[in-house]
């Protein structure tokens, strides 16, 4: 029979790195084993002798995911059991796969379950007059170990193939050594670049012997190399170019003509305009008023007086008509009330 290699998802499994173990027709429940095997499958050797142990020893369950009908709730979990005679079975299992393993030159210490399988077996008959089914159960593991080439490098891609892992390592290399050379060349030939230009700039001992201004001396002495503008930034940033003043004395102007505007308060008053200054707080002289403006002050101040008086003649007519109302009693005509009477 032609013999294939097992594989699991994407990744495919060689005898070399792998070792397997069966049991058969093993006395223990089936579903108890499923489910002992979804909670160990993909988990590490280690790992799951330490969770069978202590399932053996009833601290700490097996969910039920499966199989879960009329299953008591446990802690940390909705339904689960104490499978103790099948978890024993399954330690067996494990220590044989082990050995198995040593045998073939594995690390013991490093391997890690990739398949693990419980199938129902031929259920044979009890002897006797009344017969029943007994439990009989298959089970198989297949364990590999985990190499180094199989785990993530540092760029975080995964190589299954030792042989591929080493190339690409050595490609990466070679490629930084590469890049180190090209960056020690280019910062030799800027430093040559820099140290010739310096000697063949003239050296100026003084301002004063050169008979420049300290500024322009420091503007000669920085223009050498775009290296030295990056490495003597206060230098550079002492010394101001004409143009640059100029922009300065412009935004000074601009904002002296600001304040003015926002302090000087003019008030037209025919020919004078008083500006008022930032530092004085004096109140500006009172406006001459003219012929026309005192004419129309006396105008309404006479329609003033006249709407009092009117106002006052209307109360003085109404509290005498109260008083004659007060003496007689009423204000109809006496003709009218005799002729009533008649």
């Amino acid at each position: 029979m032609a013999q294939h290699n097992l594989t699991t998802g994407k990744e495919q499994l060689g005898k070399e790195h792998q070792a397997s173990a069966r049991s058969l027709s093993i006395p223990v429940s089936t579903k108890h084993s499923i489910e002992i095997a979804k909670a160990v499958r993909y988990k590490t050797t280690t790992y799951a002798k330490k969770f069978l142990e202590d399932v053996v020893a009833l601290k700490r369950a097996v969910e039920f995911k499966t199989y879960n009908r009329n299953v008591g709730h446990k802690v940390g979990m909705a339904a689960g059991r104490f499978p103790q005679k099948a978890a024993q079975q399954f330690l067996k299992l494990l220590h044989s796969v082990e050995a198995n393993a040593q045998f073939r030159g594995l690390n013991v210490d490093d391997l890690k379950i990739v398949k693990l399988t419980a199938n129902l077996a031929s259920i044979p008959m009890g002897g006797g007059r009344q017969r029943h089914k007994t439990k009989r159960t298959h089970l198989e593991i297949v364990v590999k170990e985990r190499s180094p080439a199989a785990k993530k490098n540092k760029r975080g891609t995964v190589t299954g193939n030792s042989v591929k892992s080493n190339v690409s390592e050595k490609v990466a290399d070679k490629v930084m050594d590469n890049v180190r050379d090209t960056v020690r060349d280019t910062v030799k030939d800027k430093v040559t670049d820099r140290s010739s230009l310096t000697e063949s700039s003239p050296k100026i001992s003084s301002p004063e012997q050169a008979g420049k201004t300290p500024v322009a001396v420091s503007e000669a002495a920085t223009v050498h190399h775009p290296t030295d503008n990056i490495l003597n930034k206060k230098a550079v940033g002492e010394t101001k170019s004409p143009v640059f003043e100029k922009n300065n004395e412009k935004k000074r102007e601009r904002e002296r003509e600001k304040e003015t505007t926002a302090v000087s308060e003019e008030v037209s008053t025919g020919r004078v305009v008083v500006s008022k200054q930032p530092g004085l707080k004096s109140e500006p002289p009172k406006p001459e008023l003219t012929s026309q403006e005192l004419l129309k002050r006396a105008q309404a101040r006479a329609a003033e007086l006249n709407q009092r008086q009117s106002q006052e003649k209307s109360v003085e007519e109404v509290s005498k008509l109260y008083a004659e109302l007060s003496q007689k009693g009423t204000l109809r005509n006496t003709k009218m009330n005799t002729v009533k009477k008649e």
